[in-house]
């Protein structure tokens, strides 16, 4: 059975949404409409053995109202590619890392997998570095995070290669990313921009206070969270990127 597809209808979107809470999501389309078809006749079944059982046994009952012709009403879920890296080589025009995350280009690439494997082929030893930690450090440090990564390789040969790897293969996009860094000013409460469509955004910065108070004739530390300048933030890449 072949599935060739220029645009999807909304019974399309529905079974690739059933296959993708089944744990099918790392298929392409034409893979995840196949696994529903040879599987639609035991979906019942299957809810023990999904990643994500309540949104496919959900998916599930949607699919066997539409099929009755009910309107459901339904919203399905798709995950984005790497979206901050998504963004970020958008923003910069970064061929490089627009088509390790599919903005450009015929394949459905995995830049979390495509960094893992170009660190790989550096170090030159597999053993060293694995696939789930490698994806936790990109997508934090994406956004500004350095304690992940950190974290994640510790502060030798394996960091090094990790930020090597990134400058390589998704240049811009990483100069963007530690130039929100270094826009971070430590006397300001607020940020501001306007986007393309005249929307203003008014972002906060948010700092912590403390007070002690006395219950009984013991002190308490009360902390409260308020809009003050802070010494150092990661937040302006998130929400500048996402806005």
């Amino acid at each position: 059975m072949e599935y060739t597809f220029t645009r999807f209808t909304g019974m399309d979107y529905l079974k690739i949404d059933i296959a993708n809470n089944y744990g099918k999501d790392k298929l392409n389309w034409n893979e995840r409409l196949l696994w529903f078809e040879f599987n639609k006749d035991k979906l019942d079944s299957l809810v023990p053995d999904a990643e994500e059982p309540a949104l496919f046994y959900a998916g599930v009952q949607a699919y066997k109202q539409a099929v009755k012709g009910n309107p459901i009403g339904y919203t399905i879920s798709l995950d984005a590619v790497c979206s901050g890296m998504q963004w970020l080589s958008i923003l910069t025009g970064d061929r490089s890392a627009a088509e390790l995350c599919c903005v450009i280009g015929q394949e459905r690439n995995d830049a979390y997998t495509a960094i893992y494997q170009y660190m790989v082929d550096a170090l030159g030893e597999e053993a060293k570095i694995d696939r789930s930690n490698t994806k936790r450090a990109i997508l934090t440090s994406l956004y500004g995070s350095e304690r992940v990564p950190t974290e994640v390789f510790g502060e030798g040969e394996l960091y090094d290669t990790f930020i090597e790897t990134m400058e390589e293969h998704a240049p811009a996009a990483w100069e963007l990313n530690k130039a929100f860094i270094d826009m971070w000013n430590p006397s300001v409460s607020s940020y501001h921009w306007v986007m393309p469509d005249n929307f203003h955004v008014n972002m906060n910065v948010w700092g912590t206070e403390e007070e002690t108070v006395h219950f009984r004739n013991q002190p308490y530390t009360v902390v409260t969270k308020v809009i003050k300048p802070t010494e150092k933030g990661r937040s302006l890449s998130p929400n500048v990127v996402h806005a």
